[in-house]
């Protein structure tokens, strides 16, 4: 007897004034000038070697792919300045501390209830839902370490660049700030925060600023996703009743469930770069980690055997019967499982990919009886 066991299976897929005064005027607030920034000269120690402070820029390039799934506070991109240059100096007597302290912040309001990996404030970018933090030595900015107490005159060198501990080492992190999809664009230098290191004792006030610390260069942030279809009907075919022979055996051919992924955006990953000055070519980019689709197959009617991938048919038809579902390797798949597609993402914009799945039919009862074997399933696509 020809029993029809299935006629489709559709799969859901869910997927921004007289010239004297001001002559006069003018004079004022040159005066007014040299007396506000002569006694930042006076500093209670003073650099040896080098004489002046470090101008330590570091460069920010390339691109990251942003995915709406990646939780609030992945990091996105990370970028290190590295230096061995000593830097020598000369102190009185007293009480010395390593002040790290944001210089200038181009945004200057914490992103609300979002804070860095170590609990500090993590500032906004252009772009909404990334933001930015600076860290040094295992803290984040703004830091005051206690260096040492001294009786007499002393001098030291602050080395650099052996590990991140340096005096001369910090890390800039772009990090997700918000749930969903965050903007689109680009992140320049400018738009990140300008840093300033310092060393003094706070009973002899001004600190010696020995380390500036900006950025140059951009990060373009890539937001979009695949295209999917909205559904997808999967014809099962026309099976007899003898092709099953009990409980736990299937019908003999396997359907291709191809779930296509087109017009998709070029996959970066999260990325980072390192500004290390000891070598003759300084910038080197590093990735923190590519894109991943995950895929979790959510069947409407329940799962009649998880182990083997077995999802229930729908009420009113054929009984004693259920849709396997494996991946083209013949794994069974996780019902309400995230599981990696393990696609490879290309960094090419426009590509197609497909999530390639299969699906027969399996006994699920002793016994069965004939009707109609239709299922559905919805398949949400997560980006990370």
């Amino acid at each position: 007897m020809t029993m029809p066991i299935l006629n489709s299976a559709p799969l859901q897929v869910a997927a921004k004034k007289r010239a004297r005064s001001v002559h006069f005027w003018a004079a004022s607030m040159l005066l007014l000038l040299v007396s506000f920034v002569a006694p930042a000269w006076a500093a209670s120690c003073t650099m040896t070697n080098p004489s002046i402070a470090i101008n330590a820029q570091t460069t920010i390039r390339g691109s990251i792919t942003v995915g709406p799934d990646a939780p609030v506070g992945s990091v996105l991109y990370h970028a290190r300045y590295w230096s061995t240059t000593p830097i020598s100096l000369n102190c009185p007597a007293g009480n010395f501390y390593t002040r790290k302290q944001y210089f200038s912040l181009p945004h200057p309001t914490p992103v609300p209830g979002v804070t860095s990996q170590r609990g500090q404030a993590v500032y906004p970018t252009s772009i909404p839902g990334i933001g930015v933090y600076v860290w040094s030595n295992d803290e984040d900015l703004p830091v005051n370490s206690f260096f040492g107490t001294y009786t007499n005159n002393w001098s030291t060198t602050l080395t650099g660049g052996g590990s991140l501990s340096a005096f001369t080492s910090f890390d800039v992190y772009l990090i997700k700030t918000a749930a969903g999809s965050v903007g689109a664009g680009t992140i320049s230098g400018s738009d990140l925060p300008i840093v300033a290191f310092s060393f003094g004792d706070p009973g002899a006030l001004p600190y010696l600023g020995y380390l500036v610390g900006s950025f140059v260069g951009s990060v373009s942030v890539v937001a979009q996703t695949c295209q999917t279809p909205s559904n997808l009907t999967v014809p099962m075919g026309t099976h007899l009743t003898t092709e099953l022979k009990g409980q736990g055996t299937t019908t003999n051919t396997w359907v291709p469930v191809d779930i296509a992924l087109t017009n998709c955006p070029a996959f970066f990953g999260y990325r980072g770069t390192t500004t290390d000055v000891r070598n003759a070519t300084p910038v080197t980019d590093f990735n923190i980690r590519s894109n991943s689709i995950f895929y979790s197959v959510n069947p409407s009617y329940g799962v009649a055997n998880a182990s083997n991938g077995v999802m229930n048919l729908a009420p009113g038809g054929a009984t004693g019967i259920g849709v396997q579902l494996t991946n083209t390797s013949g794994a069974a798949v996780r019902f309400n499982t995230s599981t990696d597609s393990n696609l490879n993402l290309l960094q090419t914009a426009g590509q197609r990919y497909t999530i390639g799945l299969q699906a027969r039919y399996y006994q699920t009862g002793t016994s069965i009886t004939a009707g109609a074997a239709n299922s559905t399933a919805t398949v949400t696509l997560t980006y990370n």
